[in-house]
């Protein structure tokens, strides 16, 4: 009996942590993706000072090339996209694709206004 009550109140607090813990990491996620952006975005600005133009990176390897920015991408996938549709301007993304349900993407842009949205890949 006593075994079934300690394992009932370990079921209880586990359904209280457990999503408490996801919030957390989902949050920290989001905010070390920020902070990445920030970066792309001064970074870009450097560029355009040096330039007179931004510059289109299509993943973090050319953003690390191109920029100088070092990021971590393993939860998150990172492009600039510059010109174009964006005028003399550019929009740098950052797209959170791990877990799987957690999908979002937040963007700079060359004003570096942070903006963000969520998104459910197709079949999901």
């Amino acid at each position: 009996m006593e075994i079934l009550i300690v394992f009932i109140i370990v079921a209880v607090l586990a359904a209280i942590a457990i999503p408490a813990y996801s919030k957390t990491v989902e949050k920290n996620a989001k905010r070390q993706a920020e902070t990445y952006l920030r970066a792309i975005g001064l970074a870009e600005r450097a560029y355009y000072a040096k330039t007179g133009t931004y510059i289109a990176c299509n993943d973090a390897s050319e953003i690390r090339t191109n920029l100088g920015v070092d990021l971590t991408t393993e939860n998150h996938s990172f492009g600039v996209q510059a010109g174009g549709e964006y005028g003399t301007g550019f929009l740098a993304s950052a797209i959170r694709n791990d877990p799987p349900g957690s999908e979002w993407i937040i963007t700079i842009d060359q004003d570096l206004t942070i903006a963000e949205e969520a998104y459910a890949l197709p079949g999901l």
